[in-house]
């Protein structure tokens, strides 16, 4: 399946042990990082090391 990507930056995050892409939903979830601080950033990203 072939997905289009909305803005930028477009992140993709995956499961190293499935290939399996975890964040398909949320893939633009970052395209308005300029508005976020560096504290909402790193806490979206943590999100995804639990």
């Amino acid at each position: 399946m072939t997905e289009r990507l909305v803005g930028v930056p477009s992140v993709l995050i995956v499961d190293p042990k499935t290939d399996r892409l975890l964040n398909r939903d949320r893939t633009a979830a970052l395209a308005d990082a300029r508005s976020m601080t560096p504290q909402a950033l790193a806490d979206w990203l943590a999100q995804w090391t639990r």
